[in-house]
């Protein structure tokens, strides 16, 4: 999948979160438009190989993220913010409120 579909998935993914829980506000973070939760275990080594291993959401499977794919998800976001389309602010840890 190119950066366009995955740009174009995550948007659905974000708006319809958005329309199924509105007028509320919510949280969405990269993490949840990846589907996947953080390793609680995991500890960066310097030079590592540029993955950062999640857990697929509801499993004890290790999902590999890719950096770029990461940077995707939070790109998106800001870039929904910064164009007007959504309202919010990007957190230290990368999550939309």
């Amino acid at each position: 999948m190119d950066n366009i579909e995955k740009f174009e998935q995550y948007v659905a993914d974000i708006f319809n979160r958005l329309y199924s829980t509105f007028p509320r506000r919510i949280e969405i973070s990269s993490a949840d438009l990846l589907g996947v939760e953080p390793d609680e275990n995991f500890r960066p080594e310097p030079g590592g190989n540029n993955v950062v291993p999640y857990y697929f959401k509801g499993t004890q499977k290790i999902a590999k993220v890719s950096t770029e794919d990461w940077k995707l998800a939070i790109d998106t976001i800001r870039w929904l913010i910064d164009s007007g389309f959504i309202l919010g602010q990007i957190k230290d840890d990368n999550s939309l409120i």
